[in-house]
């Protein structure tokens, strides 16, 4: 059942992947057992932006493990869905204290300062996700955002290079550069 899941997801029918991961919990043999389907499932509704769902399953994953770091991170993104920035920047704080080289927690917790206009936060998530991930570029290209907001066009021109040389292709950096050399005149 959670092979099936797993290819529901990977194709973004997330209704049957959500059932096919509540099969699997049925079928499995024990709480702990189950845990790596309530993980799966929780991703799923986190996609469908079943917010409250999401948060759930990650809670039952929690509950047996409470180390469980990429359970703890979902459940700070569901609840940075929901607008509810303590109980995210917990989640997602606890996340990267358990696995402080996880590039993608950083970024997750700095889009999080984005959206709450904590620009310098932002970028200190941001550059601690590029020390873990040198080639991260979409982590260069947010940083590049945070500091256009605060006004400093060089540095966003900067980051927004970067992001291009790691990703030639990547249309929307070329557009934020673009905008930060209008900016900058």
């Amino acid at each position: 059942y959670s092979d099936r899941g797993d290819v529901h997801r990977s194709m973004g029918n997330y209704g049957l992947a959500i059932r096919q991961y509540g099969e699997a919990i049925r079928h499995s043999s024990g709480r702990e057992k189950a845990i790596s389907y309530y993980y799966r499932r929780g991703n799923a509704h986190l996609d469908n932006k079943d917010y409250d769902s999401a948060i759930a399953d990650y809670t039952q994953v929690i509950g047996v493990n409470a180390n469980h770091a990429r359970a703890l991170n979902g459940r700070g993104r569901a609840y940075d869905a929901k607008n509810d920035k303590e109980r995210a920047l917990a989640d997602l704080s606890a996340a990267i204290d358990l696995q402080p080289s996880h590039s993608g927690f950083y970024a997750d917790r700095a889009d999080l300062h984005y959206q709450h206009r904590e620009y310098d936060r932002a970028i200190a998530d941001y550059s601690s996700a590029i020390e873990h991930r040198p080639g991260f570029a979409s982590a260069f290209r947010a940083r590049g955002l945070s500091h256009a907001r605060k006004g400093d066009h060089d540095k966003a021109i900067d980051d927004y290079t970067k992001a291009i040389s790691i990703n030639p292709a990547y249309d929307e950096a070329y557009r934020w550069r673009a905008a930060a050399h209008r900016q900058k005149k």
